[in-house]
């Protein structure tokens, strides 16, 4: 006995097309994810300038506030050599270079402070040391820009008219006889 169904013809299944896959999200929208990565980068680096930038004009605004430098700003706007080389106003640069060491009533300076009038432009150069609330300067002088023209500061203080003290008008050390005498423990 045969079977109950009708003979078929052979099925001949068509050959399927090539499989296309569907482009990733990146190669969609490749411009778009270029320029958020590109906008990414620029954002970060705007970031991290701004840090440095900031730790910058910290450090410049703690030195700006030390009392060697405002002493030696003030010092060189009252020279009438300064004056005469830069002319008035005179106005303090942005970028002063050296360091402030401050531990208490005592401290350390040895600043290079850009100086800037109509006339021209120097650098302050100032070295000293602050003892018991007082600084005393080792190096205060202004170097005019394209001249080896330096003028120094400390001279044309007279000693006592001043709250600048001259490093000569100071009462020497004491020596270690005229100490007191420290008592045994």
């Amino acid at each position: 006995m045969g079977s109950p169904y009708p003979p078929q013809q052979p099925y001949y299944m068509p050959p399927l097309p090539p499989y296309e896959r569907r482009p990733s999200w990146f190669q969609r929208n490749k411009k778009m994810a270029i320029a958020g990565g590109c906008a990414l980068v620029a954002l970060l680096l705007l970031m991290v300038v701004g840090f440095v930038a900031a730790i910058a004009l910290w450090v410049m605004s703690l030195v700006k506030s030390s009392g060697a430098y405002a002493e030696a700003v003030d010092l060189a706007r009252g020279n009438a050599e300064v004056r005469a080389a830069l002319g008035e106003p005179i106005e303090e640069g942005w970028f002063v270079t050296g360091s402030v060491n401050s531990s208490g009533a005592s401290a350390d300076a040895s600043l290079s402070i850009p100086l800037h009038g109509p006339k021209g432009a120097g650098t302050l150069y100032v070295e000293g040391q602050k003892r018991a609330g007082v600084w005393r300067y080792s190096i205060l002088e202004f170097e005019v820009s394209g001249t080896e023209q330096r003028i120094p500061l400390l001279a044309s203080v007279p000693p006592g008219e001043s709250r600048f003290p001259q490093p000569e008008a100071l009462p020497p050390d004491p020596s270690p006889q005229e100490l007191p005498a420290q008592p045994a423990q």
